[in-house]
């Protein structure tokens, strides 16, 4: 698979742990969000960066 393309599991993944970060309200421990999501702390890592990337790239775009 090339790097640019998206599998739809990743894009599952990266909108649920937006839905966990957001609804807890409060900061979630790595560990935990990896347990809850049956994933390694290294993908939460990963997932969160892209997340981190995107609304970045938002922020820029309206400049903020």
């Amino acid at each position: 698979m090339l790097k640019t393309e998206v599998t739809t599991l990743e894009l599952n993944n990266k909108s649920i742990l937006e839905a966990l970060i957001f609804a807890a309200g409060e900061p979630v421990e790595k560990k935990r969000l990896a347990q809850t999501m049956e994933i390694s702390e290294n993908e939460v890592e990963a997932l969160a960066d892209e997340l981190k990337n995107e609304y970045n790239k938002q922020l820029n775009r309206y400049g903020m």
